[in-house]
C-alpha cells in the first residue's frame, strides 16, 4: 500500500509524517491545510470543496504520456481546470514534475495571498456549477460536465487548418 510505502521511505526522517487513511480523517487533514500538492484525479474537487488552494501534479511513464497526449488532445487535466475551461489550479505534468517547479508553485500559493484568492473563486465556481440545477446526481453532472470539456477541448484542437 502507499502508507506502508510512505512509511518505510520516511522511517529516518525527524519527524514521523502523518498519514491519514481515514475518509473523515482526510476531510480534517484537508481543514488543517494552508495548501495542498495532489496527483490529479478526483482529490482536486475535495481540495476544492474544502477551500484548499492547490497545485495538481501526474507523472507517468514517457510513453503513457505520449500516447495519452496523442489520444486526448486536451488543454487540461484538472477537474477545476476542466469544468472552468481554463488555468486556475496550476498543473504540473511530466517533464514539469519536478521538485523545484513543485515547491515554487507551492511557495507562491503560501506567499501570494492574490493567486490563492484566485482559485478560491473558481473553487465556489466550480462547486456552483456542480450543485446546480440538471438531471442526476452530483456525480453524473460532474461526469457529463468534465466529458463535455474534453470533448470541446478535443473538437477545438483537432482541427485541420
Amino acid at each position: 500500500s502507499v502508507s506502508s510505502i510512505v512509511r518505510k521511505n520516511a522511517k529516518n526522517w525527524p519527524g514521523a509524517p502523518i498519514i491519514v487513511e481515514d475518509g473523515a480523517e482526510k476531510l480534517d487533514g484537508f481543514s488543517a491545510s494552508n495548501v495542498a500538492l495532489a496527483a490529479s484525479g478526483t482529490v482536486s474537487l475535495e481540495l476544492a470543496m474544502a477551500g484548499v488552494p492547490s497545485v495538481i501534479t501526474y507523472k507517468v511513464a514517457d510513453l503513457t504520456a505520449w500516447l495519452i497526449r496523442k489520444m486526448l488532445q486536451v488543454k487540461h487535466v484538472s477537474l477545476i481546470n476542466l469544468v472552468l475551461n481554463g488555468e486556475y489550479v496550476p498543473e504540473l505534468l511530466q517533464e514539469n514534475c519536478r521538485p523545484e517547479t513543485l515547491a515554487s508553485e507551492i511557495i507562491q500559493l503560501l506567499d501570494n495571498p492574490v493567486i490563492a484568492k484566485k482559485q478560491l473563486v473558481a473553487f465556489e465556481k466550480v462547486i456552483k456549477i456542480l450543485k446546480g440545477s440538471g438531471e442526476g446526481t452530483p456525480t453524473t453532472r460532474t461526469a457529463r460536465l468534465i466529458l463535455n470539456a474534453i470533448r470541446k477541448d478535443t473538437e477545438q484542437n483537432s482541427k485541420v487548418y
